[in-house]
């Protein structure tokens, strides 16, 4: 009974294979059809050097629309399944299992769990279906879906068919790449062999397509020919920044498949009602931008009521368009029935078998059909579609390697797959970072959350004070010189202070870096490292703003870059030597290479927060403000990213990943923490309004000393908790090379005093080059 069920399903499988292999070649050809039907509409076109309203319907755009009709109408076919069978849910959850440390989907077997049951053990869940936060954070994948779909259809106006479904598997060497960077996986041998071959057939046959556009205009040159050969390129350009974005949806899509238990054809739909959702907004916004003569043009430009007349006056085209959407609905549903009945091994190679299809179909409709011209749907076979054939050879070759559909004769490159999937079996799960173990609160990216929290309470401060003052204005700008205390003050445009997400996005970056840092030097020599900011503005200073600088200027940054060598020394030196001390030791000088790091990236967000402040009127605290506010806006869809990306075991990790599933929980556990919280936010707001009010009253040189005071506050706290508060992992301890850093500090604090004059060096020769004569 079971083999008749199992030989059942291979034929139902094999069955929608040859549906899935149909539908999907003619997608492409139906749309290579579309674009070569002219029509009668209200946008005027140069055709042969004549303007006429019968153009050719070269709509991408609306190629998307009708995509995303198709996608959204697997929730149809979905909700008629249900109520025709009588479900408890629209579909069949993804089925996951860990095997060798890695994950795997398959299709629950119908002889173990009934298709109509749920499994897992997981009844509730099954039968509710995706959350509705599952639904809302799939808006992502769905907006890249409608890019890479936009970027491919442009692409497909000005390459062949073939040669763009070839150039699609690219989207291998884009996938491999964003799989290591974010999700944590390790290719192998036979996986970097196989990418040097796609990317060699992609080589071969993009070089094929641009010789065979350049043969036929060697034969009759033009400036049409020109212009033709221009967009082939701007073609593939677009086609292979589609494949890339396709690679970032698909890590995206793997993780609601194995994470969030979406089925595929669930996620198609889903993608496919969110796009229409995106489409209401693009159709009126495309619709009034203006036209361009470039092809860059249909990028941001397309006439939808022209499209509407020119369906309304073909016949023909009206048919494309309904046969584009019903077998775009008919290749997703194939599709999830292939890997439902076999597997994602044969749908790779259905897939592999749809490229050899379209191409064959153009060849057809080239010298079967006879139709030809510039603008047919049809290739011709010429010398250099030996070239492009080689290159198909190779990119299945390539593709089939790397999913190990086929194997490569050499096994040493499969022996490192096998040694670490041995391993794994032995070894212990990880025991720390699910919010319920005891584990320190290594959150860098939540620590740069507080941050913007506070900065924001900037906003909030100046609203009251606006309040009680009676005042008309949020806050007055700053004087640059002496002639602005007698102007009347100018006050930001809301465009600049739209234009503060530039800084803002540049202080996100460098506050992750320095909190990355501080979790592996003492909080003394992190303050300490400011000083190499010093360095930084004066190299910007002199290279982009071009400030002169003089010899007691350039002895001081000697002195600070010494001050901050024998820091880093002492730092260095504070790790015991050991096994586990030379990880530490690597972590540590880590730490300092992010904090150097965001000293710089602080000095050049400094370089134009004083653009804002000189030029365009925007006080400090108003500054402060506004970057709070864009960084929280910024951080929003930081979160579900960073969450999704798989933690790595290197320092490194800390930059791509943080868990704030965790972060909640351990909050939630844990009120000192809470506190904690809530007072850091509170103090960097108190920070940041101190240290405008010490600048306003008094001078930018107290404040520089008021700096110097706090690094060594943070030292002698330091001290106090590891002495006093018998802390020692939040304190420091004085050891020998205490001193060391000690006399860094001092040297630092002397040398950034004596750069802005507020203490001179005894050698007056250091202050003569900054004399000028008077004549």
């Amino acid at each position: 009974m079971s083999s008749t069920s199992e030989a059942a399903k291979t034929r139902k499988g094999f069955l929608w294979g040859g549906v899935m292999l149909v539908s999907g070649t003619l997608c492409t050809i139906i749309t290579k059809v579309q674009y070569s039907l002219q029509s009668l509409g209200t946008e005027p076109c140069v055709i042969d050097g004549n303007t006429t309203l019968n153009c050719f319907f070269d709509k991408p755009w609306f190629g998307v629309l009708e995509m995303k009709f198709a996608m959204a109408a697997c929730l149809v076919f979905l909700y008629v399944r249900k109520r025709v069978e009588h479900r408890a849910y629209l579909e069949t959850p993804v089925f996951k299992m860990q095997k060798g440390g890695r994950k795997y989907m398959a299709t629950p077997q119908q002889k173990k769990k009934s298709e109509r049951s749920p499994f897992l053990g997981d009844a509730d869940n099954s039968a509710a279906g995706p959350s509705w936060s599952t639904i809302m954070l799939l808006v992502i994948p769905s907006m890249l879906d409608l890019l890479n779909t936009v970027f491919a259809n442009i692409g497909l106006l000005w390459i062949s068919s073939s040669i763009y479904q070839m150039t699609r598997g690219s989207v291998i060497l884009f996938n491999a790449f964003f799989s290591v960077r974010f999700m944590g996986k390790r290719l192998f041998a036979y996986h970097y062999t196989s990418i040097l071959l796609v990317i060699i057939a992609v080589g071969m046959v993009s070089f094929a397509g641009l010789s065979q556009a350049a043969m036929t205009s060697a034969a009759e040159p033009s400036a049409a020919d020109t212009e033709k050969q221009a967009n082939q390129i701007l073609g593939l350009s677009f086609i292979f920044a589609a494949q890339f974005l396709c690679a970032i949806q698909i890590v995206i899509e793997e993780y609601f498949l194995t994470k969030r238990q979406v089925s595929p054809m669930l996620l198609v739909g889903i993608e496919g009602l969110w796009g229409l959702v995106f489409m209401v907004v693009l159709v009126p916004l495309l619709q009034w931008t203006p036209r361009g003569t470039s092809g860059l043009s249909k990028v941001w430009h397309e006439d939808f009521s022209d499209a509407l007349v020119k369906i309304s006056n073909s016949w023909p085209l009206f048919w494309t368009v309904v046969a584009y959407v019903v077998t775009i609905g008919v290749f997703n549903l194939a599709a999830s029935f292939v890997t439902k009945y076999l597997n994602s091994v044969v749908r790779s190679i259905l897939d592999t078998m749809r490229t050899m299809g379209v191409w064959l179909l153009t060849l057809f409709v080239y010298y079967v059909i006879k139709w030809t011209g510039p603008n047919s749907p049809g290739e011709p076979w010429t010398v250099w579609s030996w070239l492009e054939l080689a290159g198909f050879g190779v990119m299945v070759v390539g593709t089939l390697t790397y999913k190990k559909i086929l194997r490569f004769p050499a096994l040493w490159l499969y022996a490192a797959e096998e040694r670490e999937a041995n391993l794994a079996l032995t070894k212990s799960p990880e025991t720390c970072g699910d919010g319920v173990h005891h584990c320190p609160f290594n959150k860098p990216w939540f620590g740069v959350l507080q941050v913007k929290l506070g900065m924001t309470l900037c906003l909030v401060y100046l609203a009251v004070r606006k309040k009680l003052l009676h005042r008309a204005f949020l806050e007055t700008p700053v004087a640059t010189t002496m002639y602005d205390a007698f102007r009347e003050p100018e006050f930001p445009t809301t465009r600049t202070l739209v234009a503060t997400v530039v800084p803002a996005a540049l202080d996100l970056v460098q506050s992750v870096l320095s909190f990355v840092g501080l979790l592996w030097i003492p909080a003394s020599v992190y303050q300490m490292s400011g000083g190499s900011m010093l360095i930084f503005s004066a190299y910007l200073s002199v290279r982009f703003l071009k400030v002169r600088l003089f010899t007691f200027h350039y002895l001081s940054l000697g002195l600070v870059a010494l001050a901050l060598f024998l820091v880093s020394l002492a730092s260095y030196a504070h790790t015991p030597a050991s096994t586990a001390g030379s990880s530490d030791a690597l972590n540590s000088a880590i730490g300092l290479a992010f904090v150097l790091l965001s000293r710089f990236g602080y000095s050049v967000n400094i370089a134009i927060e004083e653009h804002f402040m000189t030029k365009l009127h925007v006080s400090p605290i108003l500054q402060a403000g506004m970057e709070g506010i864009w960084g929280l806006v910024l951080f929003v869809p930081l979160i579900p990213l960073l969450s999704w990306t798989s933690p790595g075991s290197s320092a490194f990790a800390r930059i791509w990943h943080e868990d704030f599933t965790d972060t909640w929980t351990k909050l939630a556990n844990s009120p000192a923490l809470v506190l904690l919280v809530v007072l850091y936010i509170l103090c960097v707001a108190t920070y940041n309004v101190a240290a405008n009010w010490v600048t306003k009253h008094m001078s930018s040189i107290v404040r520089s000393m008021v700096e110097n005071g706090r690094t060594l506050g943070v030292w002698v706290i330091g001290l106090g908790i590891y002495y006093v508060g018998r802390v020692p992992t939040l304190g420091e301890a004085w050891t020998a090379w205490s001193w060391l850093e000690l006399l860094g500090f001092v040297l630092l604090v002397y040398a950034t005093l004596a750069y802005k004059e507020a203490v001179r060096y005894p050698c007056f020769s250091v202050y003569r080059d900054g004399f000028v004569p008077i004549h």
